[in-house]
């Protein structure tokens, strides 16, 4: 006995005519969300019910709104309050601790769930990095720093550390999500790539998609 992929609750079968060709799912949606939803949705122990919509709903959800979302806020705040410079997260303020400590940690959880063959929680240990991410961002609040670091030396160092941290986070997502989003990992390493002393504005990466065609 093994587990199984279903369609509205029936096993996929030729037979029954309810297959789907994982290549034309990878020419309409691109391989990253394929591989994507098989990685995030797909049960260890037991069958999984696969619909279109749940994948496009993961993607956008996911890569679109969450990986996405946090490569093109980040990237746009370097441009606007730094001229694309980035510099290395000094640790001379504590705006981020956690963050710093969750993207530390998370080679060490993503070898140790994948040792497991666990894809669910490696995968999960990733996000949880792109949620604190963005949730960072709203906590902290950039352009409030930046409206006050003329004034305030204390605030233009919280910038300073906050958007070096944001970017290290999204290099080391980069590199970590190597393994699970291919295509997706390489062109956000590429974004955070410095070229004399900068880096490019940020351009798209996981593109919304829609169910229907």
């Amino acid at each position: 006995m093994h587990e199984y992929l279903s369609v509205n609750g029936a096993k996929l079968s030729k037979s029954t005519g309810n297959a789907i060709s994982p290549y034309e799912l990878a020419d309409r949606f691109g391989t990253d969300a394929v591989r994507w939803w098989l990685l995030r949705e797909v049960a260890r122990f037991g069958d999984t019910d696969f619909t279109i919509e749940r994948l496009v709903k993961r993607a956008n959800g996911d890569l679109a709104n969450g990986l996405g979302n946090l490569q093109n806020r980040t990237l746009t705040l370097v441009h606007k309050y730094r001229a694309g410079h980035i510099g290395k997260p000094s640790g001379a303020t504590s705006v981020a601790t956690q963050l710093v400590k969750a993207y530390q940690a998370l080679p060490y959880l993503i070898d140790e769930a994948l040792a497991r063959f666990d894809f669910r929680a490696a995968t999960d240990a990733l996000w949880s990095v792109v949620e604190a991410s963005n949730q960072l961002i709203e906590t902290q609040r950039p352009w409030e720093l930046a409206r006050h670091e003329k004034q305030s030396a204390q605030a233009a160092a919280q910038l300073d550390e906050l958007l070096s941290i944001l970017a290290e986070a999204c290099r080391i997502l980069a590199a970590e999500a190597g393994p699970f989003i291919p295509t997706g990992s390489s062109a956000l390493s590429k974004q955070f790539r410095t070229s004399d002393g900068s880096i490019a504005p940020p351009t798209p990466i996981f593109t919304r998609l829609q169910a229907k065609p």
